[in-house]
């Protein structure tokens, strides 16, 4: 039955990456991920769901946050599961975006990376919190933000596309441009060619290092 009910909650979680999401949907998906998260309440998946109905929620205006749920939901999944990079890197979005608790968020965005090292979302998740609270960063994060970027440059289009977007909403179009301009690591002229459209536009990189 546990099942049944998460199945019915992720597929609106899924299905919300590209559609818009209304309040009767959210409160079907909240039903169905409260009652799979109460039925088992130690199965990570089903505790992070729940989590992440809870964010649209928040997001799109239909609920407003309950930290204390939040936390408990992810500290639970993260206790059943501690090597799950996927948690920590959830945890430290909600930390970031809901919560506005930007050095646990980078906390947790951290140990994130020590379990999965080269996952997509949690290099998604990290940039975003990156960039977004960029005058809060130490010299030492904002090194490690620059370090994921050309990660994101080299990697594949998807990781590429989502730094153009994040660049665009946090206004980090120069800061990263000039990053790439001077850093020592070789681009191939693909990446100098995309990186001039998407983020140099107005001062071109022109050699390739």
């Amino acid at each position: 039955m546990a099942s049944a009910y998460h199945f019915k909650s992720s597929f609106y979680v899924d299905k919300w990456q590209n559609e818009p999401i209304n309040q009767e949907q959210y409160s079907n998906a909240y039903l169905a991920a409260e009652f799979a998260a109460n039925i088992e309440p130690a199965n990570p998946h089903y505790l992070l769901t729940f989590a992440k109905v809870m964010e649209w929620g928040v997001f799109e205006g239909y609920s407003v946050a309950n930290n204390e749920l939040f936390n408990h939901l992810y500290m639970r999944a993260i206790d059943n599961r501690p090597t799950w990079p996927n948690a920590y890197a959830d945890y430290a979005y909600n930390l970031a975006f809901i919560q506005h608790d930007f050095p646990k968020a980078w906390q947790y965005s951290e140990q994130s990376f020590e379990y999965g090292p080269y996952i997509t979302e949690n290099i998604e998740q990290a940039l975003a919190i990156g960039l977004a609270y960029w005058p809060n960063l130490s010299a030492t994060q904002k090194s490690r933000i620059f370090d994921l970027s050309l990660l994101a440059v080299n990697s594949n289009w998807r990781l590429r596309k989502k730094l153009e977007y994040l660049s665009i909403k946090y206004n980090r179009q120069n800061t990263l441009c000039s990053f790439f301009r001077y850093q020592q690591k070789p681009l191939s002229e693909e990446n100098i060619d995309w990186l001039n459209r998407a983020l140099c536009s107005e001062n071109l990189i022109k050699e390739v290092h």
